[in-house]
């Protein structure tokens, strides 16, 4: 099990056409139950529409995280993650990512279409395409990455460890990047030639730095 924050990730979504946002709320419980819910909440009339419930113990911990709205904006990628006790016997038992329970939620946002996707599966982490009804996936057990395409799960790059350090999609969706250590260089995966490239040290020019500067130079 992978250990996670106490508290879930609450923090709103924006609609791609910026009149509401996507936020979780959770009910109180009743009889050992809390309902833990995401809703629509219109900007400025707050008027609210609840898009997914899950119903749980009051034990276990669900953060519904929303992200991406598909290219057709009928559709809204949602991540329901669960985190339960590591020990129920002790109390003030850290709480751990419980994979059995966490899934993803495809949901159609004009006819309330549920399509559950990846329940159980081990996933550490997710990203979307800004061009393409794409998923960058992260399977912590395996150690490899994948891209698929949604809601279909249709493979685009096969599971691969050299995906894995590149996780910051480009603005056209043709490429990934990331930085495996704060002295390496970075790392881009190139989709369309499915190729990994590490940008070599030494690079020419001047070193610009905005920010805080640090006390020895490289």
């Amino acid at each position: 099990m992978q250990i996670v924050d106490d508290q879930p990730d609450g923090t709103p979504v924006w609609a791609a056409d910026s009149r509401s946002i996507y936020a979780q709320l959770d009910s109180e419980p009743v009889a050992g139950e809390v309902a833990h819910s995401l809703f629509e909440l219109a900007i400025p009339s707050r008027g609210q529409r609840e898009l997914l419930r899950v119903v749980t113990s009051d034990e276990v911990r669900v953060s519904l995280s929303s992200g991406h709205v598909s290219r057709d904006g009928k559709w809204l990628l949602v991540r329901e993650s669960h985190s339960i006790p590591e020990d129920p016997a002790v109390p003030g038992s850290r709480y751990v990512h419980d994979p059995l329970g966490s899934s993803l939620h495809y949901l159609n946002l004009e006819t309330g279409e549920d399509i559950e996707l990846l329940r159980g599966e081990a996933i550490s982490s997710f990203s979307t395409s800004p061009a393409d009804d794409w998923l960058r996936l992260q399977y912590d057990d395996l150690g490899v990455c994948a891209v698929v395409r949604l809601p279909d799960l249709g493979t685009i790059i096969e599971p691969t460890a050299e995906l894995c350090d590149a996780t910051e999609w480009s603005s056209d969706g043709h490429l990934l990047a990331g930085q495996v250590d704060l002295v390496g260089p970075p790392v881009i995966y190139d989709l369309d030639a499915q190729a990994r490239v590490t940008l070599e040290d030494g690079l020419e020019g001047e070193v610009i730095y905005l920010g805080w500067r640090p006390l020895s130079l490289p």
